[in-house]
């Protein structure tokens, strides 16, 4: 009577909270390596790291490891102090780090290393300490603000750090810069100026007035920002809500703009630029957007805002005091609350505030380091009725926007889709296993404790009955005036709402009963038939018409058969029966053929216990698993993953806790609360990210080689060049999408060797060891936490360099030695048979010498001495005078003068045969001796020209020694006859291998061409044709003759030789 009192009067006693969405932050805090759980600053470089300031040291993180930056003493390079207030970022990935002790440390990342600056007496300091604001303009100069005025940092002055910094002493704490390359100041004093950078001079700055606004007097008033939108448009906010506008036109003239005011003069905090409005966010929450020119306030927030950021989306981020991270979308002003309750106390506050380039939103922490919210990853939204109890066991629609939510342990719980609120309307009873609609409205609870409960629309409690103690009541099945309870112990029982009885059925093997005593899910499908998921029992069909059951169990021998004992829920289509089986994944029994086949894990789905099946659009099942959500199609058969990374719950569901509601929505009940969502809302994370190689590592020591040798991170395109025997290198690398690094996948490919990507997973390294000397290309693709891959991906070349041993040149050097050597002993080859056959030459030379003297020797004696007894014999006959006639001694004399000629004849052969005689000298000794003894007597003078010993060094064949002189014996001869010549002359020349003989004389010549072959000229020219001489005849009347005979020895066979003790020299 009392449970049915405090049901009754529940409506009186109900309570609502309007709750912000339980989402899921991500922490990065000093187990993860944050070096301080304070964190100051947040921001995003060029190359897609995260940086973190903090009070101990600047943290770079790639979404996978931290690198911490210290002071180090003895380090000169190290940042200067550890007490980091803010950071700025440029345009060359510079990290500028004010310091807490002043100045401002800048890291390049092209040395890996920091340069400090500082106010100082040198000529390189900054006009104070303090830094207020920084800003760049188009050359890449850096601006920085100061209490005591401005520095210009020049863009190259990290390369030349005795670059100019220039300075203006007016006390700035903002700064801008408009697309005309003017800098804009907004003084301390109020004033607002302009200036312009050229090289290394700045104008003279020209100051700013506004007549709406007194200028003086306000720096106190409040918070100052300086904002340039589209580059031309300046807004200023001062003290007391003033917003100013200034226009610089396209002759650079600046022109007034609007001026607006604040609803209660409330101070602005940020100004952010989306699309073609400005939007301004005041302390107190007030929310005002300028479009060309107009004001409108969009939004009134009940609480004061830290900080604002706006994303690429069109999104405004704000953090209040109360520890609410809020999503405004100024497209539709729709807004989105996101508690940090569950990881900030009341007394941790944020500290700064950031959006990355794949909109996630970075915060800042004063104690529990760093915050991160996805939006691209909370997919699904999360509410929890009662932390202390917060599974969720089942749901039950009451109306469109209604939902019941069952707990185990904190009772009944509706839902308002369309507010997101979660009131608790029963407590009692507070474990909830099942809940059931019917057609009239009402809700059937069944209790974990065996209890059924009815509640009717109006609140009311109507009725309730025990079926047995402490026996579970997994699910309930109202048909026509029947509850059909399926149960743990008691299996399924039957209750007759009109007669109120029970029938339980028993555990048979006949068909009357069941299969089990433990029924945990039940489904009526379109044939009026009952299927129980039963546990340890397989599925059971019961006909409410014959009362008979039919039996399906698991077969490991059947394919076609049931693979699992035990089945949590059903799900029904046009043609099967969809089973979620505890740990045979899913399984389809097709209703006409009554054969069931099996999707599991290792078809792509996420888990094998399958505690709720769903249908979605697009022919897909969502299924809720032991290991998240699965979107699966059952056509294409491929899977896509969720988890609690994703915004769920936990990545354990319960079984049954799983509804579709009318208009779409499905909801999720598991340890942790429950999820709800619409199929059509869950889009994927729409940006391919970005890749960085973090890491060059060779034979495991991390950059030892590569040293100052080459920047990271690398971007692409870079080039490596390593030694041949530093072949064995791995890669780090990283996707700059920080959604849900552990889910980005990678893939890689390194040609020529790989012919496709290896894919690799959420792996963000390779290695490659014994790689070959010549050039490669390692090409690297990510995806982000929903496949979304980045197919360009990034590319380096690598080269390894050959051993000296197989470069080109080295190929080239042995070649040439190869040949060289060849080419030599060839050479001393041909030259050692070459010195053979002199040697056998000259051998058969000195033999053919020996016979021809020897020859010479025995011929002139035997000739000489048979022709001298001719000679002889023939004189002896002619002195007897008178005894012989004249005729024969006319005969005598002819025997007498040709033997004297044979004689003359014979000595001159023998002569040219005797090797003695074969030098040019020797036969021009002859020719002379000829001459000599010839014009003896005769009146002639006979001179003799160029017998010299240089023509020792000719050696004459014996064909030349045989036809030279009777050449020029004929011609003398004739010359003695019929040149009637006074003086003759015979002259010899040699010019290098030419020979030369030549007969003068100034006789009385003759014609040419009357000239008879009786003079001897043909046999003189037919003897210089035996021998290849040229000869050349030279005569004309009274003007004597010239003949000249020129062989060339090397035309015959004659060798230019030197004569050095009997050897010869080629």
């Amino acid at each position: 009577m009392k449970q049915f009192l405090f049901l009754t009067s529940f409506c009186f006693l109900l309570f609502s909270n309007v709750l912000a969405q339980k989402s899921k932050f991500d922490q990065i805090f000093l187990q993860d390596g944050l070096s301080q759980s304070h964190v100051s600053d947040i921001l995003q470089d060029k190359f897609g790291y995260i940086w973190f300031a903090t009070h101990d040291g600047l943290n770079r993180y790639d979404g996978y490891n931290i690198k911490i930056f210290r002071h180090d003493p003895g380090e000169p390079g190290s940042i200067k102090g550890n007490w980091i207030n803010n950071i700025y970022t440029d345009s060359q990935g510079r990290i500028w780090c004010v310091l807490g002790i002043g100045g401002v440390s800048i890291y390049n990342p092209k040395t890996n290393s920091f340069t400090y600056l500082n106010k100082n007496k040198s000529e390189v300091s900054l006009v104070d300490d303090l830094i207020l604001d920084f800003c760049e303009d188009y050359q890449g100069n850096v601006i920085l603000t100061t209490p005591k005025g401005l520095n210009i940092i020049p863009a190259n002055f990290l390369i030349n750090p005795e670059s100019k910094i220039l300075s203006f002493s007016k006390a700035t704490v903002k700064c801008a810069v408009d697309s005309f390359n003017g800098v804009w100041g907004l003084a301390a004093d109020g004033l607002l100026y302009r200036f312009t950078i050229f090289g290394n001079t700045m104008s003279p700055h020209e100051l700013i007035y506004n007549e709406n606004i007194d200028d003086k007097n306000i720096s106190n008033l409040g918070p100052n920002q300086l904002f340039v939108h589209n580059g031309n448009s300046i807004w200023l906010t001062k003290g007391s809500g003033q917003i100013v506008n200034y226009v610089i036109q396209d002759d650079q003239q600046i022109k007034e703009g609007v001026y607006f005011q604040t609803e209660n003069n409330d101070d602005v905090i940020a100004i952010k630029s989306i699309n073609s409005s400005v939007y301004f966010v005041t302390k107190t929450g007030g929310l005002y957007s300028n479009n060309m020119g107009k004001f409108t306030k969009l939004q009134a927030f009940s609480f004061i805002l830290r900080s604002v950021v706006s994303d690429k989306k069109g999104i405004l981020w704000l953090i209040s005091n109360s520890n609410e991270l809020i999503q405004f979308n100024v497209n539709d002003n729709a807004t989105d609350r996101f508690s940090m309750g569950e990881s900030l106390t009341s007394r941790d506050f944020t500290t700064a505030l950031f959006t990355d380039n794949s909109q996630n939103i970075w915060i800042g922490t004063n104690r529990k380091g760093v915050l991160k919210f996805s939006p691209n990853k909370v997919l699904f939204q999360h509410f929890v009725g009662d932390k202390n109890n917060p599974l969720v066991t089942s749901f039950a629609e009451k109306s469109k926007n209604e939902m019941y939510i069952g707990t185990f342990g904190a009772g009944l719980f509706l839902y308002n889709s369309r507010e997101k609120s979660l009131t608790n309307i029963s407590k009692e009873p507070s474990h909830i296993s099942s809940l059931e609609i019917d057609k009239k409205g009402s809700l059937w609870l069944g209790s974990a404790n065996g209890v059924v409960f009815k509640i009717e629309q109006s609140g009311s409690q109507i009725f309730k009955t025990s079926i047995s103690a402490g026996y579970n009541i997994r699910d309930i099945l109202k048909w026509e005036n029947n509850l059909y309870l399926a149960t743990d112990g008691k299996g399924l029982v039957k209750y007759n709402l009109a007669k109120k009885t029970y029938k339980y059925f028993e555990v048979k093997s006949d068909g009357r009963g069941t299969s089990s005593h433990f029924v945990w899910a039940l489904h009526r499908d379109k044939y009026d038939k009952i299927w129980l998921g039963m546990a340890a029992g397989g599925l059971n069909r019961y006909d409410p018409q014959s009362g008979r059951f039919d039996y399906f169990f698991d077969d490991p021998q059947n394919k076609a058969a049931l693979n699992n004992k035990t089945v949590n829920t059903m799900y029904e289509d046009s043609d099967n029966l969809w089973l979620g089986t505890y740990s045979g994944g899913l399984n389809k029994l097709s209703l006409n053929t009554l054969t069931f086949s099996a999707i599991t894990q290792k078809n792509g789905i996420s888990g094998n216990m399958i505690t709720g099946i769903i249908p979605g659009n697009n022919n897909s099942l969502w299924l809720a698993t032991n290991n998240g959500v699965t979107q699966y199609n059952i056509v294409s058969g491929k899977s896509k993953l969720y988890d609690i990374s994703d915004g769920l719950q936990s990545n354990e569901f319960y079984p049954g806790a799983s509804y579709k509601s009318t208009d779409g929505h499905i909801y999720f009940g598991g340890i942790n609360g429950f999820n709800f969502f619409s199929p059509d809302s869950i889009n994927k994370n729409p940006n391919p990210p970005d890749i960085i190689i973090t890491g060059f590592n060779v034979h495991n020591q991390p950059d030892s080689i590569l040293t100052g040798l080459y920047n990271f991170p690398m971007t692409g395109g870079e080039e490596i060049i390593l030694d041949y025997d530093h072949n064995y290198i791995s890669v780090e690398f990283s996707a700059t999408d920080f959604t849900s690094p552990a889910k980005n996948q990678y893939a890689y490919r390194l040609t020529p060797i790989d012919e496709k990507y290896l894919y690799i997973g959420n792996r963000h390294h390779a290695s490659y060891n014994n790689l070959d000397p010549g050039s490669y290309s390692l090409t690297i693709k990510a995806s982000n936490n929903h496949g979304v891959w980045n197919e360009n991906g990034i590319s380096i070349k690598l080269i390894i360099k050959p051993p000296f041993w197989q470069t080109v040149w080295f190929y080239i050097l042995i070649f040439v030695l190869l040949t060289s050597m060849l080419i030599f002993s060839h050479r001393r080859r041909v030259k050692a048979k070459l010195k053979r056959a002199l040697e056998i030459e000259h051998i058969r030379e000195e033999e053919q010498t020996r016979i021809r003297i020897k020859t010479a020797r025995d011929f002139h004696d035997e000739m000489g001495h048979r022709l001298t007894r001719i000679s002889m014999l023939t004189e002896l006959i002619s002195r007897k005078e008178n005894k012989y006639s004249k005729e024969f001694k006319y005969l005598l004399s002819q025997i007498s003068d040709n033997a004297n000629n044979l004689y003359l004849g014979a000595r001159d052969f023998i002569w040219a045969i005797d090797p003695r005689n074969d030098s040019f000298y020797e036969m021009a000794i002859r020719m002379k001796d000829f001459g000599d003894e010839l014009y003896d007597s005769t009146g002639i003078d006979f001179r003799v020209k160029g017998i010299i010993t240089s023509l020792e060094i000719v050696n004459m064949s014996m064909d030349l020694r045989r036809q030279i002189p009777l050449i020029f014996k004929e011609g003398m001869t004739n010359i003695l006859k019929h040149a009637q010549a006074k003086n003759v002359q015979l002259q010899f020349d040699l010019q290098d291998s030419k020979c030369s003989v030549i007969l003068k004389d100034d006789g009385v010549g003759f014609d040419m061409e009357r000239a008879s072959s009786g003079l001897g000229l043909q046999n003189i020219q037919d003897r210089a044709k035996k021998i290849g001489a040229l000869i050349s005849i030279v005569s004309s009347p009274y003007n004597g003759t010239t003949i000249t005979c020129t062989t060339n020895v090397t035309q015959i066979e004659g060798l230019i030789v030197k004569r050095d003790r009997g050897k010869v020299n080629s």
